[in-house]
């Protein structure tokens, strides 16, 4: 282990990790009590020696055969490299399945497994289920697995008139990722008034406003946690957004260069939204070079991220027309991201652009059956996506197939009846779409239309306005034409 890192550890772990290194440099074996070796795994995690920290857990069960704690630690390192199978196996060899630290853990590799109903249970049969700690310890899991509405059933009923700072801050975190923005609004500002030198919930307070398209209002956010902090990388970043979407693009890279200057956020970060600022321009090659970097200077494990640096060197190299690079960069792509469903559904729409219609189908059938292997949940998420970009791309016929799709497998999915409508309306399919639009709260509107084709610009609304008062008038003629016999 480097020695600048010792620095940043207590004496005692120093003097831990020092003599453990010390046994393995002579091969010599050495007992450690199976805390100590937790300890030391932990400091190896820390610094990245992912390899290491399970070398100390490996001899700690040859030591400690068996031991609880060093297996659960062993479970926790295989659930954060999302290796689950391992982490299950691993669970399996504990014995003592009534103790509470691993009914937590099992609780936890439920959710990674996308097993809510049993992680429920866990819970529901947890003694000290109605403690607050409890339940915010549960909140906090089901937050971290994305399962928001699950964390929300359990903090809104403590909601009272003297809420403590931990339950506003899980209250806002869910209501954010819910996109429950005004809700969310709401409890950042009750954070706010409980500490308002708090930098991180403006600057997530500013990041809300952003989606939301309030950029005056995320700018002054941004401006308050500068005026705490005014070497803030991130709140840098988001004045350089707001800016870049004002349209003032010299104050957008102005604090786009502070914030890389600043060097705090990781490279990857910055260059990845320099990408994304020359994109919003059409300076593709700009845009390559940035999104390069970023693939360049990537350290985290992140797979998302991977995965969307590698989709964004595809759009730019097409945009360029460099084809053969391009399909070099979505072959290696497709080697890389072999389980990715995003990436598919990315792949295919690039090849229905180049006019291949087998090959986007098939690239989309194959998104189709890897979300099918994760939950149902999943499965209709990849049809929605693979439905938008049908509208986009005019395949009406495809966008109505997949809708159907859905509405069989969750009749409740939001808006369901309103995409069928459009589908029929652009099909001029004029019974479908009667009989979709009222199944509707509100019948489709031209702006709700404009939203699912996915048309943004003007010029665009113009033309695709005009074809849809064009398919409405043959309607209403035929309509006509319907009374007239009878």
């Amino acid at each position: 282990m480097a020695r600048n890192y010792y620095s940043m550890l207590d004496s005692r772990t120093q003097r831990l990790i020092d003599r453990y290194e010390e046994m393995k440099k002579k091969n010599k074996n050495v007992y450690l009590e199976a805390d100590a070796l937790i300890e030391i795994a932990s400091a190896y995690r820390n610094d990245g020696q992912d390899d290491n920290a399970l070398s100390v857990l490996e001899y700690g069960l040859m030591l400690h055969p068996g031991n609880t704690d060093i297996l659960i630690e062993k479970v926790y390192f295989y659930i954060d490299k999302n290796m689950l199978p391992e982490a299950s196996s691993t669970f399996n060899e504990i014995a003592d399945v009534f103790s509470r630290d691993v009914k937590i853990l099992k609780a936890e590799l439920c959710l990674n497994e996308k097993n809510i109903e049993e992680a429920n249970a866990i819970f529901n049969e947890l003694e000290d289920k109605e403690e607050i700690d409890t339940i915010f310890e549960f909140a906090n899991l089901y937050l971290e697995s994305n399962y928001i509405k699950e964390a929300l059933s359990l903090l809104e009923p403590m909601i009272s008139e003297d809420n403590s700072e931990e339950l506003i801050s899980l209250l806002a975190e869910c209501y954010n990722l819910n996109e429950q923005y005004d809700l969310a609004i709401e409890w950042f500002n009750k954070l706010i008034d409980l500490d308002p030198y708090d930098v991180s919930s403006w600057i997530m307070l500013s990041d809300i406003y952003i989606e939301i398209k309030q950029y005056d209002k995320a700018l002054e956010a941004a401006d308050f946690a500068l005026a705490i902090d005014p070497k803030n990388q991130n709140a840098k970043m988001k004045k350089s957004i707001c800016y870049e979407c004002l349209g003032n693009y010299e104050e957008s890279e102005s604090f786009l260069n502070e914030a890389i200057i600043s060097a705090v956020i990781p490279n990857e970060l910055t260059h990845s939204f320099s990408g994304t600022r020359f994109l919003n321009m059409c300076k593709w090659e700009e845009a390559y070079e940035e999104f390069d970097k970023a693939l360049t200077t990537l350290t985290s494990n992140d797979d998302i991220m991977h995965c969307e640096l590698y989709k964004n060197l595809i759009f730019c190299q097409i945009k360029m027309e460099n084809y053969d690079k391009a399909n070099e960069l979505i072959l290696k792509g497709k080697s890389l991201f072999p389980q990715e469903a995003d990436f598919n559904l990315f792949i295919g729409e690039i090849y229905l652009k180049k006019g291949d219609e087998e090959k986007a189908w098939e690239q989309w059938n194959f998104a189709l059956i890897k979300a099918s292997d994760i939950s149902l949940e999943r499965n209709i998420e990849a049809r929605y996506e693979i439905g938008l970009k049908s509208f986009n791309s005019k395949k009406y016929e495809w966008a109505k197939h997949i809708f159907e799709e859905i509405k069989n497998m969750d009749p409740d999915f939001e808006d369901i009846n309103k995409y069928l409508a459009c589908a029929c309306l652009m099909l001029k399919d004029r019974d479908g779409f009667y009989i979709y639009n009222s199944l509707v709260e509100e019948p489709l509107d031209i702006l709700t239309v404009y939203s699912i084709l996915g048309y943004e610009k003007e010029e665009d609304k113009s033309e695709i306005t005009d074809e849809i008062k064009t398919i409405l008038n043959d309607f209403y003629e035929q309509d006509e034409e319907d009374q007239d016999i009878k």
